[in-house]
Formats: C-alpha cells, structure tokens, sequence
C-alpha cells in the first residue's frame, strides 16, 4: 500500500510539472535590452607573442579582429585601440577606420613608441600593452572596448564595463589582448 500511495504522489507531480509547461512560457527580453557588437581578438601566431625589453623598436605583433557573432549586428567602423600598463585614462588609436571584419591588424615597436611618446629604450620587464575594438556602430552608438567613465546627475563617476557586464561569461570570447614586456 505504502509503495502504492508513493506511486500515485510521483505520477501525479510528474503531470503537474507537465501540464505547468507550455510551448508559449518564452518571455520577452525587457525594454531597453539590445543586441551589440561584441569583438573577438586573438594574437596572430606567426608574430611576436611578447615584447623584449631590449629591443622595442625590433617589436613585429599583430592581432586578429574578428565578430564575435559573426552574424550580428555590424559595425560602420572598428578602431583598434591600445592602452599601456593599464593607464585607461591614456588611450590611443593603433587603427582606425577598419570597414570590414575579420581583419589582421599589425602592431609595431615603432608603431607604441611614436603613440606613447617612447625612446627605444623606454619599456622594461613588467610593461605591458592592453589592444582593444571601439565600434562605431551605424546608428551612431559608440561602444568603447575599455569601457568608459560617466557622471552622474550627484556629480559623482561611474565606470561602465564594455559591452555590458553579462559577456564575461560567454565562452571563449577575447575582448582584449595584452603584449607583455620581458
């Protein structure tokens, strides 16, 4: 009897969760929540992965900028952009313009040294080079690949992650690539 009775409570749990569920339970997204571009970077293989100290201006990297949904929405202009030793509040334009995606964009020792002002010998071990994607959408949205600063109506600042704060957990995806100095 006792088997019995724990039968029937199962079946009867199964029909509810069953019956609970319909084909139309797909909520819509809410208001105000958009697809975006989101970068795919990675280094390209066949060029320096690092930076040697003693020699910068010898420094020949590049760096693959594709979409990470290659399907997506499509920026009018891609510029990539590169900050050094994670000083955001000094960021320059390696390339700007790209029309079209994937694209391999090439990044020099001479090419740092005239953006950041450097001589030939002004990096040491520990520097390093963060290379990010600003997109420039078609609707004239920005979406800057270091995120960016705001204030607030208190006057107060608020830093804004790029892309939003939900893409760090999509799998595989490179926002951001760093050539470190050795």
């Amino acid at each position: 009897m006792k088997n019995k009775f724990l039968y029937i409570v199962t079946l009867a749990a199964w029909m509810i969760f069953i019956f609970a569920c319909t084909k139309n339970d797909n909520a819509k997204l809410p208001d105000g929540i958009t697809k975006r571009a989101l970068p795919q970077l990675s280094k390209d293989a066949t060029k320096d992965q690092s930076i040697l100290a003693a020699n910068l201006p010898g420094f020949n990297g590049a760096i693959n900028v594709a979409l990470y949904f290659p399907d997506g929405e499509q920026p009018k202009t891609t510029d990539v952009v590169v900050a050094m030793n994670g000083k955001f509040n000094n960021i320059k334009v390696l390339q700007g313009g790209l029309t079209s995606l994937p694209a391999s964009v090439p990044i020099t020792g001479p090419q740092l040294m005239q953006l950041f002002s450097l001589p030939a010998n002004g990096v040491k071990a520990g520097d390093f080079f963060d290379v990010a994607i600003n997109f420039n959408m078609n609707d004239g949205r920005q979406l800057h690949g270091f995120g960016d600063t705001i204030t607030l109506s208190d006057g107060s600042k608020q830093f804004l992650r790029p892309y939003g704060s939900d893409v760090e957990g999509f799998a595989k995806l490179v926002r951001k690539v760093t050539f470190t100095v050795k």
